[in-house]
């Protein structure tokens, strides 16, 4: 399938507007009906679209911004908790053995880390 992006949209709006006014820019194949319905389509469906890309754009950045803090702190507490085991800390070590089960990276294949993050 072909993508169109917003210079595709004018792109097209404005063949349309080409073949609508003069007819014999029209090959005989092409369907001019059809070719109404999909314009008017992209029409009204772009800026629907843009909308819900830039909500996209923003909920990512949100995302991105949130998890690294969360992150940062759910590291701080691993750490910390690591620390407090090592120290026999009540309760420490089954938490950081819990804690160490779902760490990011630690060797497990991405299938069962999917599996622990569930």
């Amino acid at each position: 399938m072909l993508r169109m992006g917003a210079k595709t949209v004018e792109f097209v709006q404005k063949a349309y507007d080409y073949a609508s006014n003069s007819p014999g820019f029209v090959p005989g194949f092409l369907d001019l009906e059809e070719f109404a319905h999909g314009t008017a389509a992209v029409s009204g469906l772009s800026p629907v679209h843009q909308l819900l890309a830039g909500l996209d754009f923003d909920t990512d950045s949100m995302m991105l911004l949130a998890g690294s803090d969360a992150y940062a702190a759910a590291l701080v507490i691993y750490n910390n908790v690591k620390f407090l085991a090592k120290n026999k800390q009540p309760g420490a070590q089954a938490a950081y053995d819990d804690l160490s089960k779902r760490f990011p990276g630690n060797g497990q294949s991405p299938k069962s880390l999917a599996r622990l993050a569930q």
